[in-house]
């Protein structure tokens, strides 16, 4: 009995966590900003693909038509140069924010609308950027 009532609440799991991570717009959209601007994972890929930089770019309507391909991997590259100096050095605090205001100088085409745009992904981040 208990068996067959674990098993039911297992399957019913399952339906539900199946239809949360099914692929729809919304969730590509946050999975490529958390790949992107998550400190904690974008941080921790020392080299950037490309092919994947594109897709990525795909999934962000708000960057998909303004800034160019070729600017935003540029813009990019530089910005996760930053990032993954600032884990290197063991940097507790990585705001990404203030990484994008010094990539500004650099690359303004990605900055201008990440920051325009831009919401952290983690409850800490977003509460920080709100409460600013």
């Amino acid at each position: 009995m208990l068996k067959n009532q674990l098993k039911c609440c297992m399957q019913k799991c399952l339906a539900k966590l199946s239809n949360h991570m099914a692929v729809r717009e919304t969730n590509a959209f946050y999975q490529a900003v958390r790949e992107l601007f998550n400190r904690s994972i974008a941080g921790q890929k020392f080299r950037i693909d490309v092919k994947v930089l594109e897709s990525n770019k795909k999934n962000l309507p708000f960057f998909f038509p303004q800034v160019l391909l070729d600017k935003f991997i540029e813009g990019y590259g530089y910005f996760h140069s930053q990032l993954v100096s600032s884990v290197r050095e063991g940097s507790e605090n990585i705001d990404c924010v203030q990484l994008l205001l010094a990539v500004k100088l650099r690359c303004p085409e990605l900055a201008e609308v990440a920051l325009r745009r831009w919401a952290p992904v983690s409850r800490v981040d977003a509460e920080r950027f709100f409460s600013r």
